[in-house]
C-alpha cells in the first residue's frame, strides 16, 4: 500500500500561511466550543471596525486561502478557519457542486422556492408563483370537497356557531351588526 492511502496531502498551496493574522497565536484559540469563543476567533479572521472604545483590527489578508485550504480537507474540520465555523463550512459545502461553483439552495417552480423568495424578500419568479398557485388551488379544492363539509358543520355546531337546523343561532359575530 502507498503512503497516500493513509495520509491526506493538501491539494492547495500552503505558502499563504506565512502571512496569516493568526500566525504565532495559540492554536487552541481557534478550536472553540462556545458562541463567545467563536465570535472572538471570527473577529481575528474577519477583522472588526474601529469604535470609540475598541481599536478594532484589520481582516486577515489570507482569509480566502485559509477557507479554501480548510474546504479541501476531506471530512469535518474543527475550529474556525477562514472566518467560518463548522456550521458555516457545512453550508458552503452544501451550496457547492463538484466543480466548486456555488448553486442556489432551492429549486424554482416549487412551493419551497416561493417561500424562500418571500423569506429573502425577493420578487418570486413566475415558475414559483405558478407552483404556489397550484398548491393554493389544491387546498381550496380539497376544502371545498363535499366530504369535508359535514365535518366542518359538526365542528361549528360544537362551538355553538351554527344551530341544529343549519342556520346561525342568533348570536352576533364580531364585526357584524344585528
Amino acid at each position: 500500500m502507498s503512503l497516500e492511502s493513509f495520509y491526506w496531502f493538501p491539494t492547495v498551496s500552503t505558502d499563504w500561511m506565512e502571512h496569516a493574522a493568526c500566525r504565532g497565536m495559540d492554536p487552541n484559540l481557534f478550536v472553540v466550543s462556545t458562541t463567545a469563543e467563536v465570535k472572538l476567533a471570527k473577529r481575528i479572521c474577519n477583522g472588526a471596525p474601529t469604535t470609540r472604545t475598541d481599536p478594532g483590527c484589520p481582516p486577515c489578508p489570507v482569509k480566502a486561502q485559509c477557507l479554501e485550504y480548510c474546504l479541501s480537507i476531506p471530512g469535518p474540520v474543527l475550529g474556525v478557519w477562514g472566518g467560518t465555523a463548522d456550521r458555516d463550512r457545512r453550508e458552503i459545502r452544501r451550496d457547492r457542486n463538484p466543480d466548486g461553483i456555488r448553486r442556489r439552495r432551492h429549486q424554482h417552480g416549487t412551493e419551497y422556492g416561493y417561500k424562500l423568495h418571500m423569506k429573502y424578500e425577493t420578487e418570486p419568479c413566475q415558475s414559483c408563483k405558478d407552483a404556489m398557485a397550484r398548491k393554493s388551488q389544491a387546498w381550496r379544492d380539497r376544502n371545498r370537497d363535499a366530504s369535508t363539509l359535514p365535518a366542518l358543520a359538526k365542528l361549528l355546531q360544537l362551538v355553538g356557531v351554527v344551530n341544529r337546523q343549519g342556520g346561525r343561532d342568533g348570536r352576533v359575530a364580531p364585526g357584524e351588526t344585528a
